[in-house]
């Protein structure tokens, strides 16, 4: 499960919280891929960047159902979805 929270203001983020859990073996908030956030207009290529920031941030699981590896980037794309969704009316 992915969360992302957006505050946007003239069609910037001012406010960014992004956290997921099962991918880890707690839940992990991405403090480093929410500041990239910051002061943008959370774009396609803003989002893919963010994406990849959490992917590279988290320490996966790994067991008979799916290696680090594939972990990342299911982060990956579940951030990246996250934002899409957070960001629609």
């Amino acid at each position: 499960m992915c969360v992302a929270l957006l505050r946007v203001e003239d069609g910037r983020v001012v406010d960014a919280r992004i956290g997921i859990g099962g991918a880890a073996d707690h839940p992990t908030r991405f403090t480093a891929a929410e500041q990239a956030l910051i002061g943008s207009e959370c774009n396609a290529e803003t989002r893919r960047e963010v994406a990849g920031i959490a992917a590279d941030a988290i320490d996966p699981l790994e067991d008979v159902q799916a290696n680090a590896d594939f972990r990342r980037q299911l982060v990956r794309a579940m951030v990246e979805r996250a934002l899409v969704q957070a960001l629609a009316p």
